[in-house]
């Protein structure tokens, strides 16, 4: 299986500078709402929550292996930070699920799987800003993430291994009422890797 690039920090290193940059951010986020979220003086804190279903597929180049089963699905997770009425940062964990794959040989039966997990910091750019309805929101991101893969049986010539991607991203969000909201998002890891998810938001 063919590698795009080896870590060059580690997830839980990367995932620490978030959370820390977020924690600054804390006296800020006091008695904020969805109101507060075009205005500039604020820093908005909000967490998502949500499920995702996936375009996965593993390379296979050079093997007898064949992907047979290029769809996952998963849970995600998220937190951010509104920054001001265009821009805010976020940080995310997302299991994508796993993609099937089987060998061109008889003798080895059974669909093998390869697990994808990625954690993900984010930055979030608003297209249309005051543009839009006041409820509405469309945002581009892009960032750093870090593919964790893992095969579930040993016969998979495929190791567990972690790499670095500069993923792209679409979403859609709604804040019909109060702090509540929901989210459309597409998702590009990698070019053989994409994600499509729906999630509830809150914000603080």
């Amino acid at each position: 299986m063919k590698q795009t690039g080896k870590l060059t920090m580690t997830t839980g290193r990367a995932l620490s500078a978030g959370l820390a940059t977020l924690c600054l951010a804390l006296p800020a986020w006091a008695d904020c709402s969805k109101e507060d979220l075009t205005n500039e003086d604020n820093l908005c804190l909000y967490v998502v929550a949500g499920v995702n279903y996936s375009y996965l597929h593993p390379h296979s180049n050079g093997t007898s292996w064949r992907v047979t089963d290029e769809y996952g699905h998963g849970v995600e997770f998220a937190a951010g930070v509104h920054a001001n009425e265009n821009w805010s940062v976020e940080i995310s964990y997302a299991d994508l699920g796993s993609a099937g794959m089987q060998n061109l040989n008889t003798a080895i039966e059974g669909t093998q799987r390869i697990d994808y997990r990625v954690p993900a910091a984010w930055v979030q750019y608003r297209l249309l800003g005051d543009k839009m309805a006041e409820d509405w929101d469309l945002s581009v991101r892009t960032g750093i993430s870090f593919m964790i893969n893992k095969s579930s049986d040993p016969i998979l010539p495929f190791k567990e291994q972690t790499t670095i991607q500069i993923p792209l991203g679409v979403s859609l969000q709604w804040w019909p009422e109060g702090d509540w909201g929901f989210r459309l998002k597409l998702d590009s890891y990698d070019y053989d890797v994409y994600s499509l998810s729906s999630s509830l938001m809150y914000g603080f």
